[in-house]
């Protein structure tokens, strides 16, 4: 059933000439040739007349290696698209098989578990047919967090060297797990008490993960750092949106562009983008009240967010800034309702069944953080979970969340099986 579905939506989208490309996509794409070609990690067409430095550092190498190795260095897309399908079938494989062994339900009850989960959570199977990161870093971060989820159980060494292996890959995918790192080292040297020295060892592979890459920016830019997405993404997002309320998008537009050409003059990118980090903090902290709404907003949207950047490739629809970010709006349900309308009742549905979903997410994974004994059980899991939430909280997009489904869907199981438990008592007392 499960290799079926993904077949069925992989062929669906193929008859129905979905778009598979963001401007993510070509970033990834160009990134992946450079390095083929070139030997370089520039995410732009290269050579170039005038070289953005950042741009060698702005996208991190795993998933343009990802993409050259699965497509044979072609970089054929129905090679890439077969890749992420088989990655997400293991994926979603291995989590009924954990879920079955984990929580003991019953045959009816797991039939109608995965038939919702199957309804209300498309974008697993979409996702697949698009060259973007997100079915990989998924895969990576599960099996990263749940091989320590095993090691406290089996205290198994194996799985910390799996952990660590896995945990450098998604890191090397997406530089969002930067700052995971300094939790994760630190878990494991504590749990080790500096004594188990296969342990301490197996550390070592998502600390060279980390130093290999920020030496080879280091090369191609002068500067030695990890990534350069932060502070870009920073005066992109964080400071439109902390200026918007007060000065209108298309104002607040123009400050980011001047910024960007201020920091361009700037003669080597350790200045570039420590003035980007300095004027961010600035403007945010000039303007926090709306940069708090602005942020709180994209909390919430990370679990009720519909799909309002996806639609467009789903439906090949012409970008609407509006419908993208009218979450951010002063009355963000009418805006996006209204956009949504004028689309058409198949967009509506696809951003329905998203929100609803999103919504059984948000409280299961409430029961789970509220509930102590589940709390401490499953902690790992959840601290992932809000480590994603908090970090990409600005933005609030439904792809965000799709890289921690596993382990929301394993949330859902347990208030799933534990609400049928509470049921059943409450029938029997009647």
């Amino acid at each position: 059933m499960i290799s079926l579905v993904h077949f069925i939506w992989f062929g669906l989208m193929t008859f129905l000439n979905s778009n598979a490309f963001t401007i993510d996509s070509y970033s990834y794409l160009n990134e992946a040739k450079n390095l083929w070609q070139y030997g370089n990690t520039y995410c732009s067409k290269w050579p170039v007349d005038a070289v953005l430095l950042e741009r060698f550092s702005f996208r991190t190498p795993g998933y343009p290696i990802f993409l050259l190795l699965v497509s044979f260095t072609s970089l054929n897309l129905n090679l890439i698209f077969l890749a992420q399908i088989f990655i997400s079938i293991f994926t979603c494989y291995f989590l009924v098989n954990w879920i079955d062994s984990e929580l003991q339900l019953t045959r009816s009850q797991k039939q109608y578990f995965w038939i919702f989960c199957v309804l209300f959570f498309p974008f697993q199977f979409w996702y697949c047919r698009q060259v973007l990161t997100e079915i990989l870093f998924q895969a990576t971060l599960f099996f990263s967090i749940w091989n320590i989820y095993n090691w406290q159980l089996l205290r198994n060494n194996k799985s910390v060297f799996f952990s660590s292996l896995l945990f450098s890959i998604a890191l090397l995918v997406k530089p969002v797990l930067l700052f995971f790192l300094p939790f994760y080292l630190g878990y494991f040297i504590w749990v080790s008490k500096y004594r188990n020295v296969r342990i301490l060892l197996f550390l070592f592979i998502p600390i060279l993960a980390w130093f290999g890459n920020s030496k080879l920016n280091e090369s191609s830019t002068g500067y030695f750092h990890y990534s350069s997405i932060q502070y870009i993404n920073s005066v992109n997002y964080y400071v439109k949106f902390s200026l918007a309320p007060k000065t209108g998008l298309d104002k607040a537009n123009e400050i980011v562009s001047f910024i960007h050409n201020q920091s361009n003059l700037k003669p080597n990118l350790a200045e570039k983008l420590t003035y980007l980090k300095d004027t961010t903090s600035i403007i945010i902290l000039d303007n926090f009240d709306k940069f708090s709404s602005y942020y709180l907003k994209g909390l919430l949207g990370f679990w009720i967010d519909p799909g309002r950047f996806d639609v467009f490739q789903l439906f090949d629809l012409p970008q609407d800034t509006q419908l993208s970010f009218g979450i951010f709006s002063s009355n963000p349900i009418k805006t996006v309702l209204e956009k949504v309308l004028l689309k058409s009742p198949s967009v509506l549905v696809f951003m329905a069944i998203n929100f609803i979903g999103g919504l059984f997410l948000f409280f299961s994974f409430g029961y789970v953080l509220f509930n102590p004994p589940l709390r401490n059980k499953y902690f790992v899991f959840l601290f992932a979970v809000i480590y994603i939430w908090i970090t990409t909280g600005g933005v609030g997009a439904m792809r965000f969340r799709l890289e921690v489904l596993p382990f929301l869907i394993f949330f859902l199981a347990i208030g799933y099986k534990d609400l049928l438990v509470w049921y059943r008592k409450r029938s029997l007392k009647e």
